[in-house]
């Protein structure tokens, strides 16, 4: 549950997206990027209906929320922003429109995994909470934006992962045991998945985790791994298990 309290304007949208309701939450001061946000949200919705299965809700609200609390969350039906991501930005910039694509895109691909993935509260948990939806809204913004624009936030991502990964105390983990590594799971574990689904084929590696959600009981990354592994000829599983079973030096 969130409970939040603000002297909102709403601008609403019925129908835009496969006939979904869409409502965005702002300060009235920070009208500049509101078509631009429900142009993504509904392009989005298309997307993720068109590549895994329904959205699973009829209205989707996005709230502008103070600068100090996480930059994103997702939450039921609702998507909360921090001021400070977008809503007051330049977004003539290929880059900065990359980034708002990615962002509200990786909100509506939680909420389908939210829906529909039943997922185990164990060690990799998060690189089906976090990266798996930033993975997807990878494949998003290379599909409406192109091969330039999703190579501008890997290449942020990748960035971020070389800062923070040496500043932790314990030492940096495989993928494959990821254990609520934000900077891990959000930026490698994201890019690394991304770009197995680019190797597979998006279709393919799609196809993949929408049979994987099938199975019934809770899931684990383990679980994922395994069916990547079982779809793959062997000099593409040596290379995986690189990827997601060592630590890399550099990147």
């Amino acid at each position: 549950w969130c409970f939040g309290s603000a002297p909102y304007a709403v601008v609403e949208n019925k129908g835009a997206a496969k006939g979904k309701t869409l409502q965005v939450y702002h300060n009235p001061d920070h009208p500049y990027n509101i078509d631009l946000y429900r142009r993504i949200l509904a392009q989005a919705i298309n997307h993720v209906e068109q590549h895994l299965s329904p959205y699973p809700f009829h209205q989707v609200r996005l709230y502008e929320i103070p600068y100090y609390q996480e930059p994103l969350y997702a939450f039921a039906n609702g998507i909360a922003i921090s001021e400070k991501d977008g809503w007051i930005a330049d977004t003539t910039g290929l880059k900065e429109r990359a980034y708002l694509y990615q962002t509200l895109a990786t909100g509506v691909f939680r909420h389908w995994i939210q829906k529909n993935l039943s997922i185990a509260n164990v060690q990799g948990a998060d690189m089906l909470r976090i990266a798996l939806p930033e993975a997807f809204a990878l494949q998003f913004v290379q599909s409406a934006l192109g091969e330039e624009a999703v190579n501008l936030l890997i290449e942020q991502k990748k960035q971020i992962y070389n800062k923070d990964r040496f500043s932790d105390p314990n030492g940096e983990p495989p993928l494959l045991y990821a254990d609520g590594k934000d900077y891990l799971e959000a930026n490698h574990g994201a890019v690394t998945l991304y770009e197995w689904s680019k190797k597979m084929g998006v279709d393919s590696f799609n196809r993949l985790v929408l049979a994987w959600h099938q199975q019934t009981g809770a899931l684990t990354f383990q679980s994922l791994y395994r069916e990547l592994s079982e779809a793959l000829p062997g000099k593409d599983l040596e290379e995986l298990k690189r990827a997601f079973e060592a630590v890399i030096a550099e990147h």
